[in-house]
């Protein structure tokens, strides 16, 4: 088994495509939200200043006292949301549910066909579905700072819109994903996971992960990818090492570490011919430390990751 540090050289490299995977997964708030700047949020952040707001007729009325920002294509991607959906964001001081209950009181003509929520360690994103005869919108509201909520909107046809959302459109069961390795909020191991033999750790809840995550770090496409999250009291270091103690029947061939801030664990697994390369990183806002878990014939999984050197 090998323990290796990544060399200056590659660190920036292996850095900049964690924080795009921990922007998309992680609900972070911004410290202010000047016109005209980028501040966090859900998806990579949405651009502050001026957004176009909705049309007159939509038939949707806007929430009292938001201001119109940028709907963030990152957005569209965490929420199942088509390229060629009208989608259109607002920034209130209001919570989640009271832009959810303003929205039920304020919808004429419209009919709540559907409500769902996503849930996080430390969040959770009402989600409404309403129809109007052929018509349908998806309204959702995140807390991206403690005093600000983004109400996002989208409108396109009924059966369009129906199917937005993380958890997919309304009546399907828990865990159903458009786009499969994007995942979903639901807790538990993936049945790749439990074919395996490998253990989830205690208290991590599923999240959904970019499109892009294989590209940036490495990982062959034909290899099977799934996104974790659990609370920084439980950091890296410490979610690695229970690993190493809970991989039983694999053997841990080989053990990366970055030399940034913060830290990238590595690690690398096998099991006859199969393999798992096992992925850890934290941010501070909010509190979370993020586990990556790709598995696939040990041929492929052990070229993972950055160039070591």
């Amino acid at each position: 088994m090998g323990s290796k540090i990544i060399s200056a050289r590659n660190i920036a490299i292996v850095e900049a495509a964690v924080i795009i995977i921990l922007m998309f997964i992680l609900m972070s708030g911004p410290e202010s939200v000047p016109g005209g700047e980028s501040w966090g949020g859900l998806g990579g952040g949405f651009d502050g200043g001026s957004g176009t707001p909705l049309p007159e007729s939509s038939g949707i009325p806007e929430y009292v006292g938001a201001s119109t920002v940028p709907f963030s294509e990152e957005a569209r991607t965490g929420f199942n949301i088509p390229e060629d959906v009208n989608a259109y964001g607002y920034l209130t001081s209001d919570s989640p549910a009271d832009v959810t209950d303003w929205y039920k009181n304020n919808m004429d003509d419209w009919t709540l066909e559907k409500e769902d929520t996503m849930s996080s360690p430390e969040e959770e994103v009402p989600m409404q579905y309403y129809r109007r005869d052929d018509m349908g919108a998806f309204i959702f509201s995140v807390a991206v700072s403690t005093s600000q909520t983004f109400i996002g909107i989208a409108i396109d046809s009924w059966e369009t819109i129906q199917s937005c959302g993380p958890t997919g459109a309304p009546g399907d069961s828990p865990g159903s994903t458009p786009g499969g390795d994007s995942g979903d909020f639901q807790s538990g191991p993936s049945e790749a996971m439990k074919e395996l033999g490998i253990p989830l750790y205690e208290g991590a809840q599923k999240v959904p992960l970019p499109d892009t995550t294989k590209e940036d770090l490495s990982v062959p496409q034909n290899a099977t990818m799934d996104g974790y999250t659990t609370l920084i009291s439980n950091p890296p270091s410490e979610v690695m090492d229970w690993y190493k103690n809970n991989m039983e029947g694999w053997s841990l061939e080989n053990e990366v570490v970055s030399e940034g801030e913060p830290a990238i664990y590595m690690h690398y697994y096998k099991k006859d011919d199969n393999g798992a390369f096992i992925v850890t990183t934290t941010v501070t806002e909010p509190d979370e430390t993020i586990i990556i878990i790709f598995t696939g014939e040990w041929s492929i999984i052990q070229g993972c990751g950055p160039e070591v050197g």
